[in-house]
């Protein structure tokens, strides 16, 4: 070829290449975008946005700094509110991407679970019980073993305090040095009664066993899901292992109460309580991987198992008529409590409706749970504290707030948590440790929701989220 022909064929190509080249710089021009249009932050976090299609020098910039600022890209939010971060290139192009910052909520609930579970924490005795209610000098501490669990528990559901092994530890060894282990007032082995104490400060100058409980099966299954909670906290079997009899017993307490697949509260009852036997579905499922794990050959473990098989599949028919809900599992003491649900009582009918979504015998989204739930709400406006002149009206049921957490009812939550902050100016009688744990446990539970939405920066599905970050004060 010659080289006119080589000019015909290489120039032309040129051209055509570098048209090809300036067409593909403008394209990628035109396609630099932020990987973000709208942004949406909470308080405490920060989030990150980027340039597309663009190698070159740039800098970030806010509107307003106080509300969120930026570097290099990572938004970092400061006060709610709304803004804009800019990107500039350095031919003084600008791209921007709205930013929206919230109050972090998740917080909120943390401290208040803190405060609560610091309180109870206040409440244990040198010698390892709880008592129910605040200290005074000169006036005897009143241990409850059933309430002590749940203050236990309370301390086992995060790292609120430097000691929670070493307290956890010291009320799992009071629980077994006070079991009965001789028959007791009703014939039962590995009980553990009330006591009334008289301290001095935190010290106990003597205790004095008042010879009774509320329930067998409701103390026994309480002190069963502690020590499984804690197995699975501290990853500890020692304290079990060392005491393996002591635990048998326990277990031959709920065993021995089971009839037709629920149990009584005592030897001397034939009453079968929902909400005792929703915590006794609870205390034999935590044992039982207890027993599954440590002593899978120990004839109680396949007793259990069939225990809590039947219960899952028979809980239906035994708590819902077709029509209503009963607050007691056996029919022939449905005259105890009436022949139908009476909503209007609050305790011992309505209340008891919400043991079985508390202590996971129902899923929150099961039709019955939904159900109840609804109802329950309808008949009392809770979370204002209006509880009328019924036994209890001047408690706080915090168990009920811990039950609308279970449910993602945080509208309800974030109402009662004010009405609480506005109402309970001190801790004094009837305030007692129940109603912190269960705040507490409710608090744990929304800080787990809210943080996991904050994380992602998502929107909640609230309508009315603002009332929760306004309304919750600390």
């Amino acid at each position: 070829m010659n080289k006119k022909n080589i000019f015909k064929v290489v120039i032309p190509a040129l051209i055509i290449g570098a048209g090809i080249m300036y067409i593909s710089q403008s394209l990628l021009k035109e396609n630099i975008t932020l990987d973000k249009e709208n942004i949406l932050i909470y308080t405490g976090y920060d989030s990150q946005v980027k340039l597309l299609e663009y190698d070159g020098a740039k800098k970030w910039v806010t509107d307003d700094p106080v509300i969120a600022t930026v570097d290099d890209g990572i938004i970092k939010a400061g006060m709610p509110g709304k803004t804009k971060i800019k990107c500039i290139t350095e031919d003084g192009k600008k791209y921007s991407c709205n930013v929206e910052v919230k109050r972090a909520v998740s917080g909120i609930y943390k401290d208040i679970a803190k405060r609560e579970t610091a309180w109870i924490s206040n409440l244990q005795l040198g010698n390892g019980a709880f008592s129910c209610y605040e200290l005074e000098e000169g006036l005897a501490a009143r241990v409850n073993p059933y309430f002590g669990c749940y203050s236990a528990l309370a301390m086992l559901m995060s790292d609120y305090t430097d000691e929670n092994k070493v307290e956890m530890e010291a009320f799992i060894n009071w629980y077994f040095t006070h079991m009965n282990m001789e028959p007791d007032i009703n014939g039962s082995v590995g009980t553990v009664y009330d006591y009334s104490v008289n301290i001095s400060g935190k010290e106990v100058v003597s205790e004095e066993s008042r010879e009774k409980y509320d329930s067998a099966d409701s103390y026994s299954a309480m002190f069963l899901i502690l020590l499984n909670k804690y197995r699975n906290k501290y990853g500890d079997d020692n304290i079990l292992l060392n005491e393996k009899k002591k635990i048998d017993c326990v277990v031959d307490i709920l065993l021995s109460l089971l009839h037709d697949g629920y149990t009584q509260s005592m030897n001397e009852s034939k009453v079968k309580y929902l909400m005792n036997n929703a915590e006794t579905y609870d205390g034999m499922n935590n044992v039982l991987k207890i027993y599954e794990s440590l002593w899978p050959n120990d004839d109680r473990t396949e007793m259990l198992r069939e225990a809590v098989n039947k219960f899952s599949m028979d809980f239906d028919y035994a708590w819902w008529s077709g029509t209503y809900y009963y607050p007691v599992l056996n029919k022939d003491n449905s005259a105890y409590y009436g022949d139908k649900m009476c909503w209007d009582k609050l305790y011992e009918y309505a209340v008891p409706q919400l043991f079985p979504v508390i202590f996971d015998v129902k899923k929150a989204d099961d039709r019955h749970s939904q159900k109840v739930y609804k109802d329950f709400c309808d008949n009392w406006k809770w979370e204002n504290f209006d509880y009328g002149n019924e036994q209890g009206a001047n408690q706080t049921w915090s168990l009920i707030v811990y039950a609308a957490a279970v449910m993602e009812d945080y509208d309800r939550v974030a109402m009662y948590i004010k009405n609480f902050n506005e109402k309970i100016s001190d801790r004094s009688y009837p305030y007692y440790s129940g109603d912190s744990v269960w705040l507490a446990l409710a608090c744990d539970k929304a800080y787990d929701y809210f943080a996991n939405i904050e994380k992602k920066g998502e929107k909640s599905k609230f309508s009315n989220i603002d009332f929760l970050t306004e309304n919750i004060e600390q």
